[in-house]
């Protein structure tokens, strides 16, 4: 395992980016929310990829955390 000397820290950086990545998804629930009609807003589509992603990336940390 060449990575396993560096678990903790691959970890730490994976859940940082996962929190950046809901941070992406609230602000773009919240421009959603605002969107006027006809007005230029991030679709539903982008929405549900950034969610699929997230959960995603959250079920490999913690196989990442389990199973190494």
């Amino acid at each position: 395992m060449t990575a396993l000397p560096y678990r903790v820290p691959l970890l730490g950086i994976g859940a940082l980016c996962l929190v950046a990545g809901a941070a992406l998804l609230i602000r773009q629930q919240a421009v959603a929310a605002r969107c006027a009609p006809g007005g230029l807003c991030t679709s539903l589509a982008t929405r549900l990829i950034t969610l699929a992603g997230l959960l995603i990336g959250a079920a490999l940390l913690w196989l990442g955390y389990a199973y190494v």
